[in-house]
């Protein structure tokens, strides 16, 4: 059975404002857990006028306080810009106050060069991706018996559970990473459409290796969808994507491509507050 999850910008509707962006994406997740969506993720963009999630964790924060069952996460944090540990402890708080509720998705895109010198203004080294995500790893597992140039630093506060990790990509890099840290891949089919994603997922699969996170691969794909109603005329539905995990036939070890369509019994067009 396939499961379906969403991934929100929180877009400002033209006319509209942040304050409104965000109280739409506050009251999508409450529709999309009533209807049995599996995850709701954020998005983290700067200095883009036409989306207003810009801070993936604070908002995450909310939308965990204001749900109760849904999977909350990250599409994604952009890890090169921030402390891993720093990272570690935001999400662990989070973890801690929601357990078992917590996805940590992460990616490496370096935003415009504005936006990325002054996320960056200060540093004089920077450890490499493969190395953050193993960072992390640390970190969310409490490892202090493995060699590591902070090798007794435990990322508060301590909980037995942990959240998941996905890696966000679109090329074969970013799937090699996943799968050699064991970690789950989200490919974003809607910024490389096509059947690429068939093949760099297969060899996520064949590469994967089990961790304390995974003990098997696990795979997603986001995609924009399309209205049903208006076929002469298809309108993306601007509220939001919707991530949708990949199918995997035992017989043959290989995907299950289904058709998208609309929930049945819902509606997610975009909402307007109530005065």
């Amino acid at each position: 059975m396939i499961s379906l999850s969403i991934l929100d910008y929180s877009p400002i509707d033209e006319g509209s404002d942040a304050h409104q962006a965000l109280w739409e994406t506050t009251e999508l997740a409450k529709h999309a857990e009533s209807l049995g969506y599996k995850r709701f993720w954020v998005s983290e963009h700067h200095m883009v006028h036409s989306v207003a999630g810009s801070s993936p964790e604070m908002l995450m924060m909310h939308l965990a306080a204001s749900t109760s069952r849904i999977r909350i996460g990250s599409g994604g944090v952009m890890l090169p810009h921030y402390s891993s540990y720093k990272a570690a402890e935001n999400f662990r708080m989070m973890e801690a106050l929601h357990p078992n509720r917590i996805d940590m998705g992460i990616g490496r895109s370096p935003s415009y060069r504005m936006v990325n010198e002054a996320l960056n203004e200060g540093k004089t080294k920077r450890q490499s991706y493969e190395q953050q995500v193993q960072d992390l790893k640390k970190y969310f597992t409490d490892n202090t018996r493995d060699e590591h140039r902070f090798q007794s630093l435990i990322a508060a506060p301590a909980i037995p559970t942990k959240p998941e990790m996905w890696m966000l990509g679109t090329g074969e890099r970013g799937a090699r990473t996943a799968a050699s840290q064991g970690l789950g891949y989200v490919f974003a089919h809607f910024a490389k459409p096509g059947m690429s994603g068939v093949k760099i997922v297969e060899n996520y699969r064949n590469h994967f290796k089990p961790s304390p996170f995974l003990k098997t691969p696990k795979q997603s794909f986001r995609y924009l969808p399309l209205s049903e109603k208006q076929k002469k005329k298809p309108r993306i539905w601007q509220r939001h994507s919707i991530c949708g995990c990949i199918l995997w036939s035992r017989k043959t070890s290989r995907p299950i491509i289904l058709p998208s369509r609309q929930p049945k019994n819902g509606d997610l067009r975009p909402m307007k507050k109530s005065k």
